[in-house]
Parts: C-alpha cells; sequence; structure tokens
C-alpha cells in the first residue's frame, strides 16, 4: 500500500544493514486453541513480517519517526475501539499483516501484560527496510457486548493509536462493507459490527434526528441525534432550513457525541406544536480537517455569499417600505 511507512536511519548508522531473514516467521497472534503463556514468551524468531509496497516517495504515514495528526492518505478504514477501557483512533489496515499499538498509548492503560519482550524487526516488502518492535502484549477490546482479548507488537512510532492488521482481521472473520461504513467480528459464533469513523473524509458531519420527535407549544426539547463518526466534541453548524424555520430553533453551539449519538436541545416558541421527522438534518459537525486554512476560508466565503443573499432578500420589504422613517445619517443637523 502506498505512503503507509516512514523510515529514518540512525545517527549511528550509515548504510542499510542486509535484508532480515523471514523463512522462521513466528505465528503473528495465538492459536485459536489456548495456549499456555510460556510458549509464547519464548519465539523462535525476532523476526516479523508486515506486507506493504509504495509506488511514490514516503512522506509520512500511520508508522512513522513523526506524530502527524492525521494519516497521509483520506480514504483509509477508521475506527474509535475500546483497548483496555481506554478508547483508541485505530487504523483497519488490511494491507498490514501485524496488528501494531503505539508505545505511547500503551503508558496510558493498565491491566496489561507482555507476551514476549524481544526486540523484533518487521521485514517490509522491499525486504529491506526494517521497522523495529519492543515486544507484544496481550489486550482486551471491548467490541459491542462481546470482549476480545488479543496480541499486538508494541512500535515506538505511530500516528495512530492502534492499527488493526490481517493476524486479527483473519482470526475474527472480519467483514468490511465499504458503502455502508461497518466493520463486523465473528466471536464464539456470534457476529457483532460497528460503524467506521469517516471524519476524515468528511470535513463536515452531518447530524440527523435519531426518530421523529413532536415538540410541544413554548417548550424545549432534547431530542436524540446521530452521527457517522463515534465520539466527537466539536462546532454545530445549523442548517438553512433549520436556522429559517420560523418557530423551531436551538441555541447550541457544541455538540458532543458519544457511540454516534447525542441530544440536541430544540425550542419551539409557537402556540402550536412542531413536528420533527426522522433522519431530519439539523446542521453539520466541523471535523479535525475543517481546522484547516483552505476549508476555513470555503466556509468563510459560503457564509458571506449567504449572508449577502438574505440582506438582499431583507432590504427591500424592510428599509425602503414607505410607511418606515428614513433616517440619513451623512446630515449633521439630524440626530
Amino acid at each position: 500500500r502506498q505512503n503507509l511507512f516512514n523510515f529514518q536511519i540512525p545517527s549511528s548508522t550509515q548504510q542499510l544493514q542486509p535484508p532480515l531473514s523471514t523463512l522462521n516467521i513466528p505465528p503473528l497472534m495465538p492459536p485459536s486453541s489456548s495456549v499456555p503463556s510460556k510458549q509464547l514468551s519464548q519465539p523462535t524468531s525476532t523476526v516479523a513480517a508486515i506486507t506493504c509496497q509504495w509506488t511514490e516517495p514516503v512522506k509520512n504515514g500511520p508508522v512513522s519517526n513523526n506524530s502527524y495528526l492525521q494519516p497521509s492518505k483520506p480514504f483509509l478504514l477508521y475506527a474509535t475501539l475500546v483497548i483496555n477501557n481506554l478508547p483508541l483512533q485505530t487504523l483497519i489496515d488490511t494491507g498490514a499483516s501485524a496488528t501494531c499499538i503505539s508505545f505511547n498509548v500503551l503508558q496510558c492503560m493498565s491491566n496489561f501484560r507482555y507476551i514476549d519482550t524481544t526486540a523484533a524487526s518487521f521485514v517490509l516488502a522491499d525486504g529491506v527496510i526494517p521497522l523495529q518492535s519492543n515486544g507484544s502484549v496481550e489486550l482486551s477490546m471491548q467490541f459491542g457486548n462481546e470482549l476480545i482479548h488479543f496480541r499486538t507488537f508494541v512500535i515506538n512510532k505511530l500516528c495512530v493509536d492502534l492499527i488493526i492488521g490481517m493476524d486479527f482481521l483473519i482470526i475474527c472473520n472480519a467483514n468490511i462493507d465499504v458503502k455502508s461504513q461497518h466493520l463486523s467480528l465473528e466471536i464464539s459464533g456470534r457476529r457483532t459490527s460497528t460503524r467506521l469513523d469517516d471524519h476524515f473524509r468528511r470535513p463536515l458531519i452531518p447530524l440527523h434526528a435519531s426518530q421523529s420527535t413532536f415538540v410541544p407549544p413554548h417548550s424545549t426539547v432534547a431530542i436524540l441525534v446521530s452521527t457517522p463518526i463515534s465520539s466527537l466534541s466539536t462546532y454545530f453548524i445549523p442548517t438553512s432550513k433549520f436556522i429559517e424555520h420560523p418557530y423551531l430553533s436551538s441555541t447550541r453551539k457544541l455538540v458532543t457525541t458519544h457511540h454516534h449519538h447525542s441530544c440536541l436541545l430544540a425550542t419551539n416558541s409557537s402556540n402550536v406544536q412542531q413536528y420533527i421527522p426522522e433522519f431530519f438534518c439539523f446542521g453539520y459537525l466541523l471535523s479535525k480537517q475543517a481546522k484547516e486554512p483552505n476549508f476555513l476560508n470555503q466556509i468563510a466565503l459560503l457564509c458571506r455569499r449567504y449572508n449577502e443573499k438574505k440582506n438582499q432578500q431583507t432590504s427591500s420589504p424592510t428599509f425602503t417600505h414607505p410607511q418606515l422613517p428614513q433616517r440619513i445619517f451623512n446630515d449633521p443637523t439630524r440626530l
């Protein structure tokens, strides 16, 4: 895959070392049957393999000596998964054979144990550039109502918290539905699914009503809303349809979502109840991409055009109405 790894030669090394042998590659995950921890702590080799390829110069990516806030490719698959009771930004990478976790993230966890502390080298697709691992740990994943125990290699520098590789995906018989943005795993004969995060591809994230709601007159109701993003706290931008509604409004400026859901306070100022249909789009949430200057400039331009249009619509019937007094502000004799 393109732009997956970024390798930097240590200062003490002047040239690349010969490729490491991959003839005796240890299993990346323990077999489905229970294996005693003794066997896992004695690997037969210090070399593991991870398969990837690129066709352009390496600049950045999930594995890098620099921690980037965003990966280089916006069309990769991400999910927020709960690992050892800690939500982690996870890359679902079918181009990686091994599951890896960031060493820095591991320091924030508890209740994990090292299976192996032997330093290992991952050999990439070209067989030359090695990636260093500090060993492997056993972690647990809360996936829906299921608890999954799995093994992952510890890497010093990752720009994501966790990379789920093919070792994990094969054992859990994973299915990825790209169209509906769902990841499903099979655990003990039961299949459980979760939605993928796509805020790396959507600078504006829609906020929809999860169910139809009646808002009583002169009242404020908390309406359940849903988003494609599992967890996010950011600014709320209402749609023009919601802004221009004569009776419904909301004073919320910030919205926080958990598990793809949140609550939006909607106020009905009329004397009759107002109906909000299911899937009604209240507005949009700004993702991390929206903080980029280019995107902010585009939003500012759209808002300026929208405001100019609204001003043109309201100025004619309001300020030129014959019954309204016309004030001349450049006349010094008038207050």
